[in-house]
């Protein structure tokens, strides 16, 4: 029977390659924890933003709904365009800095 390869012997090259595997795979499962974890984050984040949009345009489908100004129209069109801008533009720049935030997180788990 073939004696196993001691993976501590370094001379070894079949062993240095095991060692190197091992670590590699340590740092692949710290650095996949990390990225799970952040796209919990980035996943709440997006689906409250999400919550929140349709409960803003439900409010202005009925603001519409009552509407029977035109005037009036164009002030509610108008301030749910600027504030739904508004929202996206912010919402863009949290997920890009929790996308960073992801990145470098799984980056310093995986070096370990």
């Amino acid at each position: 029977m073939a004696k196993k390869p001691d993976p501590t012997d370094l001379t070894n090259p079949f062993a240095a390659f095991m060692q190197a595997q091992a670590q590699a795979m340590g740092r692949m499962t710290a650095f996949n924890g990390a990225v799970a974890e952040a796209m919990g984050r980035y996943g709440q984040e997006f689906v409250g933003f999400v919550q929140d949009r349709l409960e803003e345009d439900a409010r202005t489908q009925q603001e519409l709904l009552a509407c029977r100004d035109l005037t009036q129209l164009a002030e509610i069109q108008s301030r749910f365009l600027e504030r739904a801008m508004q929202q996206y533009t912010d919402e863009t720049g949290k997920l890009v800095d929790l996308g960073r935030e992801m990145f470098d997180q799984a980056v310093r788990q995986a070096k370990g």
